[in-house]
């Protein structure tokens, strides 16, 4: 889980706050899967399951949930 110190909100802006810790969390689970490759151990998180974690997190910030589309451009910029 992505952890970023909720102070930084009134300096970057509420969208631009979610934005970066939606992309840390994004990251965290494709180090995680990165690992289990590795490692030949356990179960591999897919697309779609890390797009419900995001915007599970996003709903709960009334924030607009991210779409398959922005999953997948944010993975090759990462």
């Amino acid at each position: 889980m992505a952890v970023l110190d909720k102070q930084l909100i009134p300096i970057i802006g509420k969208k631009k706050y979610f934005s970066l810790l939606a992309r840390m969390e994004l990251q965290e689970m494709l180090d995680h899967n990165k690992t289990v490759k590795s490692a030949g151990e356990g179960k591999k998180i897919s697309q779609k399951k890390m797009l419900e974690r995001i915007n599970a997190m996003r709903k709960k910030n009334d924030e607009v949930p991210y779409t398959l589309y922005w999953l997948k451009k944010t993975i090759n910029q990462l």
